[in-house]
């Protein structure tokens, strides 16, 4: 049951809530408390099954009943909102009261509003505080934050600026977005530098006249970007200089009157593509050249009066893409052939007149996807086999003249998808097994008459989804068993639940033939897993 639950609980951490759903089901039926409280979890979000309020509300409360804090405190909130059960503020503080007697923060919080608010409760201050306090201590930021408010206003605890302070600052320190939510009483400025040194994004919250020089250097120093929510005056050179080293993208919040070229140069050194903030009539070749240095992709933004030869090869031989925004007059052969070896496909911005043979097979060596812009008249016999052999899908561009059996053979055997580029004349039930054996899904590009049992079952066995594209004469029992088998897990767990609610150890015949047809079904794609689990229940009847 453990190893059961904790296979779900990987899927479901994982992300793949469908997934994990039926093993999370299968040990929450078994007694699994976590699984129960996951389940009904699943249920209340929507996640891998559909959302269900009603449906989480028994799965929580056998897994709060097994004492599950967690589930204890989700009953708590549904009883609270009103969801999946008719509101009721006295059962939701009673589980909540359970979960935190459990040492459950957020339940101690809860019980702490319901307290607050007198919800389901008789309105205490002091019981309030009592519990906001042991969640606070847990290091729950909402209870820090309005333990600090109780404090300020002197509800349940003497008033006291003090703590109020020192619980504000403790949830403002761990979340710098919680700033917004302090009074602003308390938003003194020991609180907001202490705040802003652990967490530089908080200065957006920080009002304005606290917003002291020595807090937005904090601020710039931890990152340069946060100089979008320092005052303009307080916006000085030092200030700017610190900011665009940390980040040259601050160079975006700069004043145009602080944007020297010497700030400018220092922006470009830490961030190439700081140069689409530097003012045109600023730009130098030291600072274009400095900017390409730490990123070739800033070439897009340095002026044509700088892309000299020498800029251009710097660029090119780091990225040959770069190549798309050199100059027409500046590509030179020499040029091109840095270019491509460095990236084929930047072939495709080499001028026609410049494109050779030896450029041409430079490029496909370097990616066989570069065939795509090799001029037909340049695409020889050598240069396309150069390209299949860097590339299987480089097939789509070799002219039909020239796909021989042997390129074809090269092609499949390196590339899913190179079958559906082959001529249907080459198609051999050799050449087609090699390509099903590699991805089963080429079955969909494979002549009907090649289709034959044993190509098909090769090419399920690599690929269950392949089952979609072999005939209907064709899907046999065994054939779709073995589609099944391959994809997944789904039949083993279909047949975990069926034997679980018929109490057998085995599944009786007209149900195994009734299961593979439906995950032969399931397989192909034509219903998803929540259709699927319906209709397990029905042949839980049979």
């Amino acid at each position: 049951m453990t190893t059961q639950y904790e296979h779900g609980k990987s899927l479901y951490d994982a992300g793949e809530y469908e997934e994990a759903f039926p093993v999370l089901l299968a040990a929450a039926q078994e007694g699994s408390a976590s699984a129960q409280r996951r389940v009904g979890v699943m249920y209340y979000r929507g996640s891998g099954v559909a959302q269900d309020y009603a449906q989480a509300m028994p799965w929580l409360l056998k897994a709060a009943e097994q004492e599950d804090a967690k589930a204890q405190h989700n009953l708590g909130v549904m009883y609270s909102s009103g969801r999946g059960v008719a509101q009721d503020y006295t059962q939701a503080a009673a589980w909540y009261r359970k979960a935190a007697e459990q040492g459950f923060a957020d339940a101690q919080f809860g019980l702490g509003v319901m307290y607050k608010e007198g919800y389901g409760v008789p309105q205490d201050y002091t019981q309030s505080v009592a519990w906001y306090r042991k969640a606070a201590e847990q290091g729950d930021t909402k209870a820090q934050s309005q333990l600090g408010r109780m404090y300020l206003t002197g509800r349940g605890v003497p008033e006291d600026d003090c703590n109020a302070v020192e619980w504000c600052r403790k949830a403002v320190q761990q979340d710098g977005r919680l700033l917004r939510n302090v009074p602003e009483e308390l938003k003194t400025p020991e609180l907001c530098l202490a705040t802003v040194q652990e967490n530089s994004s908080a200065l957006k919250y920080v009002p304005e006249e606290l917003k002291s020089p020595e807090l937005c250097l904090a601020a710039v120093q931890a990152n340069g970007f946060t100089l979008l929510y320092v005052p303009e005056g307080l916006r000085t050179p030092e200030l700017c200089l610190v900011a665009v080293q940390q980040n040259g993208m601050a160079l975006g919040s700069v004043p145009q009157k602080l944007k020297t070229p010497e700030l400018c140069l220092v922006a470009v050194q830490e961030c190439g593509s700081a140069l689409d903030f530097v003012p045109r009539r600023r730009i130098s070749l030291e600072m274009c050249l400095a900017a390409v240095q730490n990123d070739a992709w800033a070439f897009e933004f340095v002026p044509n009066r700088f892309r000299t030869p020498e800029l251009c090869l710097t660029v090119v031989q780091d990225t040959g893409w770069a190549l798309k925004n050199v100059p027409k007059k500046l590509k030179t052969a020499t040029l091109c052939m840095v270019a491509v070896r460095e990236c084929g496909r930047a072939l495709e911005y080499v001028p026609e007149t410049l494109k050779t043979p030896e450029l041409c097979m430079a490029a496909v060596h370097s990616n066989g996807q570069a065939l795509e812009y090799v001029p037909n008249a340049l695409k020889t016999l050598e240069v396309c086999l150069a390209a299949i052999q860097e590339r299987g899908s480089a097939l789509e561009y070799v002219p039909e003249a020239l796909k021989t059996p042997e390129f074809c053979h090269i092609a499949v055997q390196d590339f899913y998808g190179a079958l559906e580029y082959v001529p249907e004349e080459l198609k051999t039930p050799e050449l087609c097994l090699v390509a099903v054996q590699n991805a089963g899904v080429e079955l969909e590009f494979v002549p009907e008459v090649l289709k034959t049992p044993d190509l098909c079952l090769a090419a399920v066995q690599n690929d269950g989804k392949a089952l979609e594209f072999v005939p209907e004469a064709l899907k046999t029992p065994e054939l779709c068993r073995a589609a099944v088998d391959e994809n997944g897990e789904e039949f083993e767990q279909a047949t975990h639940v069926l034997s679980q609610s018929n109490q057998a150890t085995e599944l009786s015949e007209k149900q195994q033939n009734a299961l593979i047809e439906l995950s032969a079904t399931f397989v192909t794609s034509k219903m998803s897993r929540r259709a699927f689990r319906e209709k397990i229940k029905e042949i839980k009847q049979l």
